[in-house]
């Protein structure tokens, strides 16, 4: 499956817009005025980030200036006039496609051409955002990395966003390795949603949920836009969020953090009736690193987070008693239980076993062998009657290294890798008859992008990336006699899933096992065009998907059983 993108935008104003590079950079253009109104021709205007030049442009006869393919982050702009540093009061905040405004003042011409004196950056956010219909935010590192979100996993942000529902958490860890948020926008399916990774399209189509969730430490913004998009970013009905990572800088810098959860800090499950204290030991901990290779040439991030959990989680079952087992159901109260053998070959005119007690040779030989395995009771009752701990054990390591290097004044480049390990060993109370299953989590990501500036008034980028995503589901449980007798009963493959109602469901469904192999390849390239107040963007993306492994679902061979209430029961002959 390919997709083919191609957008066309173009816009005009006369304010100084700081517009959208593609998907991963944004863009300042404007004119330098004195206070007498007159245009400052023949200087240069410098971005600064953490204290390394990271643009400059030569100013026009008319005082315009265009900055291009800014990664996003705070900048500081600088004035060089008549070889003279004019540094601001103020720093700039970089968005990757968003439309800020900014106002570029000088107090005093005067000073300014006789190269001293201050450039004022005034900021205000507008109560009507008159340049865009779009819908969209943007979150800093700062907001990511330093907000208690929860298992700190930024798709939890995306919440705070109008028309958005409350992300939720799969319960199916196995499923799910990621722990990856599903939500709703705007009344749109999940699958409706979009999802890059600095610039790189990163969906997996089994689920519809992003390929890989990168560790905290490694985003440097996070963009999410809802509705009314710009072309760009136009083909996706729900959401579209693009993750930029963190580049290294001149200076050494780095991170690091530990997080540790375990029983002794966590109340007691009121549902755990037993005496048993489940184990729980969950521990969350990584950091990043950032420095130059070559000072203000090349330059080195690297971002690490793992996750390791022991223990176990409260499982609260229904199991058959003793006496149903044996085929005694004379303590049931909603009426008798009919023999499916008499009647007519409809049903009607069934008879009633006598006392409610089906005899040992009607009892079937395959549901016996399964019932033997299955835990007695260890709680009163004919549900809710099983209760303990069942074995949870999660590996998660994230990683993601980046290289920036700056070719010239005019070309920027950079590479990034990032790789996900995950597996999960879930356990249950019933063993092989149970839930347990494992899986096993292999995600890599890889994008490359070349940014030139060919004159003052035309920049393009080139981008290329690469998205795969495995997930390995097997069955668990490790019962060796329990397994050949299940095969002695023609359940080689493991036991199908069961669904009686009253008791809920035993075994695991018809994709497991199953093996879900994707790859993404993505290519893309934006154009910027300035003319004065006119601002020409157009640009083209490739993405072609291939799609391996096995999975068997719904049409898996080991098939699924339901068996719903009253199976047994007479026929009215009326109805």
């Amino acid at each position: 499956m390919k997709k083919f993108i191609l957008y066309f935008t173009f816009l005009a104003a006369a304010t100084v817009p700081m517009l959208a590079q593609g998907p991963t950079a944004g863009s300042m253009s404007g004119q330098i005025l004195g206070s007498d109104g007159k245009p400052l021709p023949d200087a240069t205007v410098v971005l600064e980030r953490n204290g390394t030049e990271a643009k400059s442009i030569n100013t026009s006869a008319d005082g315009r200036f265009t900055v291009d393919s800014l990664p996003p982050g705070e900048y500081t702009v600088v004035l060089v006039s008549r070889g003279k540093r004019l540094q601001t009061s103020k720093r700039v905040v970089i968005e990757a496609g968003a439309a800020n405004k900014f106002s570029l003042d000088f107090a005093d011409s005067q000073s300014v051409a006789a190269g001293s004196g201050e450039i004022v950056i005034a900021a205000s956010a507008p109560t009507i955002q008159l340049d865009s219909a779009q819908v969209a935010r943007a979150y800093d590192t700062n907001t990511v990395r330093s907000l208690p979100l929860l298992d700190r996993q930024y798709q939890q942000l995306i919440g705070l966003m109008p028309g958005v529902t409350p992300p939720e958490i799969s319960e199916d860890r196995v499923q799910d390795p990621q722990a990856r948020r599903t939500f709703h926008v705007n009344g749109l399916s999940s699958s409706a949603n979009a999802y890059f990774q600095d610039g790189s399209y990163q969906v997996e189509p089994f689920s519809g949920q992003p390929s890989r969730i990168a560790p905290n430490e490694s985003i440097q913004q996070m963009n999410v836009r809802t509705s009314n998009y710009n072309a760009e970013h136009g083909y996706a009905a729900g959401s579209w969020t693009n993750t930029v990572t963190r580049p290294g800088t001149n200076g050494l810098h780095g991170s690091a953090f530990g997080l540790n959860t375990n029983r002794y800090f966590v109340a007691r499950n009121p549902l755990n009736s037993s005496t048993g204290n489940p184990g729980f030991n969950r521990n969350q901990f990584g950091g990043s690193v950032g420095g130059p290779i070559i000072a203000n040439k090349t330059f080195v991030f690297g971002a690490y987070e793992g996750l390791i959990r022991r223990g176990e989680v409260l499982q609260l079952l229904s199991v058959p008693t003793a006496d149903f087992r044996a085929g005694n159901f004379s303590s049931l109260s909603n009426g008798g239980v009919f023999n499916p053998a008499s009647g007519s070959a409809i049903g009607a005119g069934r008879m009633p076993f006598p006392g409610g007690r089906i005899p040992v040779t009607s009892l079937n030989a395959t549901s016996q062998a399964i019932l033997a395995g299955l835990p007695l009771p260890n709680q009163p009752g004919q549900a809710n009657n099983l209760v303990g701990g069942a074995r949870l054990l999660e590996d998660n390591h994230r990683f993601d290294g980046k290289l920036d290097h700056r070719f010239s004044e005019r070309s920027t480049g950079f590479f990034r890798y990032g790789f996900t390990q995950g597996s999960v060993d879930r356990g249950s109370l019933l063993g092989v008859l149970g839930d347990a299953a494992q899986s096993d989590l292999r995600n890599h990501n890889a994008v490359a992008r070349l940014t030139q500036s060919f004159t003052n008034n035309l920049a393009g980028e080139f981008r290329a990336g690469f998205s795969r995503y495995r997930n390995l589901l097997q069955v668990g449980g490790n019962s060796s006699l329990l397994n050949q007798n299940l095969a002695a009963q023609g359940f080689s493959g493991g036991l199908p899933q069961i669904n009686i109602a009253g008791f809920g469901s035993f075994g695991l469904p018809g994709n497991y096992p199953s093996k879900q192999v994707n790859n993404t390849f993505d290519f893309a390239t934006n154009w910027n065009w300035h003319n004065g107040m006119h601002h020409l963007k157009f640009g083209a993306q490739l993405v072609a998907f291939r799609t391996s492994g096995f999975d068997a679902g719904a049409f898996s061979p080991r098939g699924t059983f339901n068996f719903g209430a009253g199976g047994t029961s007479e026929v009215d002959p009326i109805g």
